[in-house]
């Protein structure tokens, strides 16, 4: 189980570049403090606007089972990341105008933004105009979503949905919940793959005003009806949540980090002199304290912004010097290619427990940071 967030990561990416949501708590939440020090207050609906924190408090934190460790978190607003690129919302739903839309967002050519799109929308197997023939409505309607996968959990929340927009064609499960069959959370039949889940497995949805969520579990999809512990009430997510949006990030990966640092991660791959060369060479270019959590933010201008959460803000500070080392000098393990050829370091700060890094990447490469965290390059890995 130790590499399912990674697995999860290739999926979605697969997902974009293949072709291939969101309603915050509205409960009472605990008011929290800035990487600054200040009050950064509650983070609200996506309906009120979009922000990362917002879309982490539109995803529950618990269910049996579900492991945080494990779980990649991916959220966007799309109408901003449409304008930033220059492209155009499609009129309708068929696959050549999806693809369109979408090429500029998810790796096909130079762009200023990247978008790891859920998993749920399933547009890597179907059309969404396919999608919406089971669930009613589909990708093209939303204007902002956020995702939480940690295998076999997925939940996904969009935003920007018509009214009464689910199927009447969908299976009444009871509470407000419409499963596209009957059968068990995360039982599988290739009987039963239809254009909304390749796997045959019961998907369900539920509606809350404009926003809908979605997915594999019938607690999660319970849970976000209710408004339970959202993700906005874990705080290392809720840190880096917080700094993206002071960057004013439009789009967001957010995952714990990989740790036992280098042999941990690498061990298997390379031999044991290998493995000791590239920790000579890479010597003072890790951070010096462990961090648990990071994210990465494109903002509307082209910058992308990649945040450690730390335990506290002196190791914050005590890492910013190793980091910006790694980020300008280093060689990844991966392809072996200087960093400097890959991105270019505008500035790399602590704030708080945080230390953010701010870079833009070569020739417009805007999925190059996601690459790197999807084959766990050495720069998101802690010590």
């Amino acid at each position: 189980m130790r590499h399912t967030w990674a697995r999860g990561l290739a999926m979605a990416l697969a997902v974009g570049v293949g072709m291939s949501a969101l309603v915050a708590c509205d409960d009472d939440s605990d008011d929290r403090s800035g990487r600054d020090g200040a009050d950064r207050g509650e983070p609200t609906s996506l309906s009120a606007g979009f922000s990362v924190r917002g879309a982490l408090a539109e995803l529950p934190a618990g269910a049996s089972g579900l492991e945080l460790d494990q779980a990649m978190i991916s959220v966007a607003d799309l109408d901003a990341a449409t304008t930033a690129v220059g492209a155009t919302r499609p009129t309708d739903a068929g696959r050549e105008a999806w693809v369109e839309w979408m090429g500029p967002l998810t790796g096909i050519g130079p762009s200023k933004v990247f978008l790891a799109l859920p998993q749920g929308f399933n547009t890597q197997a179907a059309a969404p105009e396919e999608f919406a023939e089971v669930a009613g409505w589909s990708a093209v309607d939303a204007h902002s979503y956020a995702e939480l996968s940690a295998p076999p959990y997925t939940f996904t929340v969009v935003q920007g949905v018509p009214d009464d927009a689910l199927a009447d064609s969908l299976v009444d499960s009871g509470d407000g919940i419409r499963s596209t069959r009957e059968g068990e959370d995360f039982e599988q039949d290739l009987e039963e793959v239809s254009s909304v889940d390749m796997l045959g497995r019961p998907i369900r949805f539920l509606q809350r005003d404009d926003r809908v969520g979605f997915g594999t579990s019938t607690a999660l999809v319970t849970a976000w009806a209710e408004r339970g512990e959202s993700l906005a009430d874990d705080d290392s997510f809720d840190a880096v949540a917080a700094a993206l949006d002071e960057e004013e990030a439009i789009s967001a990966v957010l995952a714990r980090a990989p740790g036992g640092g280098l042999a941990a991660t690498l061990g298997q791959r390379l031999s044991p002199e290998q493995l000791r060369a590239v920790q000579e060479e890479l010597d003072g270019m890790l951070p010096e304290r462990p961090f648990d959590t990071v994210g990465i933010g494109w903002s509307a201008d082209g910058e992308v912004h990649v945040v450690y959460h730390f335990a506290d803000d002196g190791a914050a500070r005590a890492s910013v010097d190793g980091l910006e080392r790694a980020w300008r000098e280093g060689t990844t393990v991966q392809g072996r290619q200087p960093m400097s050829d890959l991105v270019t370091v505008d500035e790399v700060e602590a704030e708080g427990e945080v230390v953010v890094v701010t870079v833009e990447p070569a020739d417009g490469r805007a999925g190059v940071p996601i690459q790197m965290l999807q084959s766990r390059e050495f720069v998101f890995v802690s010590p």
